[in-house]
């Protein structure tokens, strides 16, 4: 039941994010203090890759912040890739390209 939830959570901010996306423009810190950023969300085994972008943003376009969420037990450990919240990975396309990114 709890991935359920999990699951329609997700699909809710998704839904959320792609209809402020929709009236959207501006620059990249307006996107962000809007919340108007496309999301890619993967997950393998215990870890969740989720990234996020400017609307409309190519996924193989450097533009990408990306974290790793890995939960173990009661443990939960978020890691961004390079070490950093920057907006210049590549998540690739379907977020192929998650796991192979570097996190610290």
């Amino acid at each position: 039941m709890k991935k359920f939830w999990t699951s329609f959570a997700i699909t809710l901010a998704l839904f959320i994010v792609f209809l402020v996306a929709l009236g959207a423009g501006g620059t990249l810190d307006q996107y962000i203090q809007r919340g108007a950023l496309a999301q890619i969300i993967v997950t393998s085994g215990a870890d969740t890759y989720v990234a996020e972008a400017p609307a409309g943003m190519a996924a193989t376009a450097a533009q990408w912040r990306v974290k790793k969420i890995s939960v173990s037990g009661s443990a939960t450990v978020i890691q961004w890739a390079d070490g950093d919240a920057e907006f210049d990975n590549v998540p690739g396309a379907a977020g192929a390209g998650l796991a192979a990114l570097t996190y610290q």
